[in-house]
C-alpha cells in the first residue's frame, strides 16, 4: 500500500496513463501529488481522475454550505474537501500542460447524472 504523501515506487516516465478515482481529494498536499503523478507519467501521458472538491459556489458564510461540504466530509472520511481553484492551481504547479474537461453533476437533465463541459479548459 502507497500512502498519499508518499512517492510512488516506480522511476520517472513509466507510464502511459494514471487513473484514480474518488482519491486524490484524501491527499494532504495536493501539489506534491500532481507532480508526483507528472514524474511517473510518460511525456505524452494521461492523468484521467474524478474526485470531491468545492465548487465555485460554495459559499463558506452560508451555514447550509457548510453543512453539505461536513456531510460529505464525514461520510467519505475527507480531512478537508479542496476547493476546484485549489485542484486547478495544484495541477498548474506541476511541470506539465494538463487538459481538464470536468464532469458536474446536473440534477436538471433528464438523460444521465453528469452533464461534460463543452468548454474544454488548458491548464499550463
Amino acid at each position: 500500500m502507497i500512502m498519499m504523501d508518499q512517492n510512488l515506487p516506480f522511476g520517472g516516465a513509466t507510464f502511459d496513463a494514471v487513473y484514480a478515482m474518488d482519491a486524490l481529494c484524501y491527499a494532504t498536499d495536493l501539489p506534491a501529488i500532481y507532480n508526483e503523478i507528472s514524474r511517473v507519467l510518460k511525456p505524452q501521458g494521461l492523468l484521467a481522475f474524478a474526485d470531491w472538491v468545492m465548487t465555485d459556489k460554495f459559499d463558506a458564510d452560508n451555514a447550509e454550505h457548510r453543512k453539505i461540504r461536513n456531510w460529505i466530509e464525514f461520510g467519505n472520511g475527507i480531512t478537508r474537501m479542496p476547493s476546484r481553484k485549489e485542484v486547478q492551481d495544484a495541477l498548474r504547479s506541476t511541470s506539465r500542460s494538463f487538459l481538464v474537461s470536468p464532469l458536474v453533476y446536473n440534477k436538471k437533465r433528464e438523460t444521465g447524472p453528469y452533464d461534460k463541459t463543452i468548454n474544454e479548459e488548458k491548464m499550463s
